[in-house]
């Protein structure tokens, strides 16, 4: 049982037992912080919602997929983006089209504001969010071509849900606050960056950063542990 108490010992929220998924322990948080009159910090809210939003898909090509998650990436409701190759077999123009697959919560956003999105982008091109051939024939675009804008910086080797890494590369793209959806432990890393050492820039850069939820605990230890080397560091390998 997790129980949420207040300064005089009463339950904030009703007892419930049966919490054991991280979806349910992270809603649950929220819930006693609102109970509670308290703010809820907007990486837990869109944590909770993540772990365990209803989740629908849709797919749209355009003749510039960078532009495309960028877009996406900054709409409340967006849980991920990804940029993806759609093969010629099933785009019906006989040539690879760029694509973009958003992944969204249809309680919060749906297809026709998706979809409204996409026709304002001057490079869109096709809807096939009701493709089921063109949704299951999607594949990852190469890894320079997805979240263009955020691999452009040094905060591509963060450690970020696949929520966070949209709302990011969206940021970047339109000059926004890039660290706005992370959690306090994350901008701490994310303020040390500049100064790491070139040991650990060194080893930072042959991690490959979680682009799952995951793989997102286990890259966040990796690069965790970069920052908490003694100053004896040992030497870079050559």
């Amino acid at each position: 049982m997790l129980r949420f108490l207040d300064a005089s010992g009463k339950d904030v929220l009703a007892r419930r037992d049966g919490i054991w998924s991280s979806a349910a322990v992270a809603q649950r948080l929220v819930d006693a912080l609102a109970a509670a009159k308290r703010p809820v910090p907007a990486y837990l809210a869109n944590l909770a919602r993540e772990l365990g939003a209803p989740r629908a898909q849709a797919l749209f090509t355009m003749y510039c997929f960078w532009e495309g998650e960028a877009a996406f990436g900054a709409l409340d409701g967006v849980l991920a983006t990804s940029a993806v190759d759609v093969p010629p077999a099933v785009s019906g123009s006989g040539k690879v089209e760029e694509g973009v697959l958003v992944e969204y919560d249809p309680s919060v956003v749906d297809r026709a504001t998706l979809a409204a999105t996409w026709k304002h982008l001057a490079c869109a091109n096709r809807d096939l969010s009701d493709d089921r051939a063109a949704l299951a024939a999607a594949t990852p675009a190469k890894a320079s071509d997805r979240k263009h804008a955020l691999r452009a910086t040094p905060q591509w080797q963060l450690p970020m849900t696949p929520l966070q890494q949209a709302r990011s590369n969206a940021a970047f793209a339109s000059g926004g606050d890039p660290l706005a959806s992370l959690s306090p432990r994350q901008q701490l890393l994310a303020r040390r960056l500049p100064d790491a050492s070139e040991w650990a820039r060194a080893h930072l850069a042959k991690l490959d950063p979680a682009e799952s939820l995951g793989r997102f605990a286990s890259y966040f230890d990796a690069v965790a542990a970069l920052f908490t080397q003694s100053s004896a560091e040992p030497p870079i390998d050559r």
